[in-house]
């Protein structure tokens, strides 16, 4: 992969592992800073930097803290901790589900509701 252009607006990706995450963000454009729990030679070809999270999820804030002002985004199975998306999005805007939106497709009963109100059937 080419370097990472210099003028490229920087994103942050987080999670349990984010490395098809950031290849994807690094071909769009971006300047991509990366914090999962494995920072693998493969992460570290498509990211501008990348660290490894150790405590997980709870070291993720103070990781992305780290990282250039500018956006950032979620993946590897970090929507189970809702406290640290809003953690993080308390000082970086968040490309993605807000913890509140992440909470409501988590409630069963909310979503069936909302699924059978579009005249749609829900197990």
């Amino acid at each position: 992969m080419n370097p990472p252009d210099q003028h490229a607006r920087p994103l942050v990706v987080a999670g349990a592992s984010v490395r098809a995450l950031a290849a994807s963000a690094a071909r769009a454009g971006w300047q991509v800073h990366a914090a999962d729990l494995f920072a693998d030679l493969d992460l570290l070809d498509v990211a501008t930097r990348a660290v490894r999270v150790r405590p997980y999820p709870e070291g993720l804030p103070a990781a992305v803290a780290a990282f250039p002002p500018g956006p950032w985004l979620y993946g590897g199975a970090l929507e189970n901790h809702p406290q640290v998306i809003a953690e993080i999005s308390r000082d970086r805007p968040l490309a993605g589900c807000n913890p509140a939106a992440v909470a409501a497709v988590r409630d069963p009963g909310a979503l069936a509701a909302a699924v059978r109100q579009l005249g749609r059937h829900f197990p």
